[in-house]
C-alpha cells in the first residue's frame, strides 16, 4: 500500500503553485458572478422601469451604472486573465506532482540504477527547469491573479 501524501509533502514549488491556482480561481469566479449578476439586476431593473413611471429617469440612471459596473468587472476579466493563471497553476502543480510521483517510486527519469544523490539532483534540476520555464506572469505566488 502507498503512502498517504498531504499538499504539505510536495515540494513548495507545488504548493506554491497550488496556492496561486486557487486564489486565481477564486478571483475569477468572483468576477464572473458579479459581471452576470450586474447583468441580470439591471434587465430586472429595465423590466420594472416601465411599470414606475415617476421613478423612471433616476431608474435609467442606475440601470446605466450597473451596466457600466459589469463592463467594468468583464474589462479585469480581461486584462488580469485569471483564468490563466489559474490553469497555469494547476498545470504545476500536477506536473510537480507527477515528477514527485516518478522520484518516490525511482521511476523513470529517477530510476534505480541511479545513486540517491544523483536522483536527488535530476529531482532538483528538473523543478528548476520547469519553475523557470514556466512564462513570468504565471509563476507561483508571483501574481498572475
Amino acid at each position: 500500500m502507498f503512502p498517504q501524501l498531504h499538499v504539505s509533502d510536495f515540494p513548495a514549488l507545488c504548493r506554491a503553485a497550488d496556492q496561486a491556482s486557487a486564489q486565481s480561481q477564486r478571483l475569477y469566479l468572483w468576477l464572473v458572478r458579479l459581471s452576470l449578476g450586474l447583468l441580470v439586476i439591471g434587465a430586472a431593473l429595465g423590466f420594472f422601469a416601465q411599470s414606475i413611471p415617476d421613478h423612471k429617469h433616476g431608474l435609467s440612471v442606475t440601470i446605466a451604472i450597473v451596466f457600466a459596473v459589469s463592463i467594468i468587472a468583464n474589462l479585469f476579466l480581461q486584462l488580469l486573465a485569471p483564468d490563466s493563471a489559474w490553469f497555469a497553476g494547476r498545470s504545476i502543480a500536477e506536473s510537480v506532482k507527477t515528477l514527485t510521483w516518478r522520484y518516490m517510486l525511482c521511476a523513470e527519469p529517477y530510476h534505480a540504477e541511479l545513486t540517491s544523490k544523483d536522483a536527488d539532483d535530476r529531482f532538483l534540476n528538473d523543478l528548476a527547469i520547469m519553475h523557470l520555464t514556466t512564462p513570468t506572469n504565471h509563476r507561483a505566488g508571483q501574481g498572475g491573479g
